[in-house]
């Protein structure tokens, strides 16, 4: 934090260990800042569908490996350009 405003690390790319925002050569990064709320940034769903669907795997067959899936289908709006930014060629250490 730093006062009220969160700091998030956005972690790695999916299956890999790459850093979605990475350290470029000669130690340049970026840094990313969103204003959240429904008049800036902020995530949507389709109308009728939740955004979040599981399936469970099938308990009454034999097996102690069970598989089920979950899926997440969504998508980030920007409602407003000045709700968002970026600080390019950042040195780090």
């Amino acid at each position: 934090m730093y006062g009220n405003v969160p700091w998030v690390d956005l972690g790695a790319k999916a299956g890999t260990n790459n850093p979605i925002v990475a350290t470029e050569t000669g130690g340049e990064t970026s840094l990313f800042a969103v204003r959240m709320g429904l008049d800036g940034f902020h995530a949507i769903s389709m109308a009728g569908v939740a955004p979040v669907q599981t399936w469970l795997p099938k308990y009454d067959t034999a097996g102690a490996v069970k598989t089920g899936e979950v899926e997440m289908v969504a998508a980030v709006v920007l409602k407003a350009t000045k709700a968002a930014g970026v600080f390019r060629k950042i040195k780090v250490g």
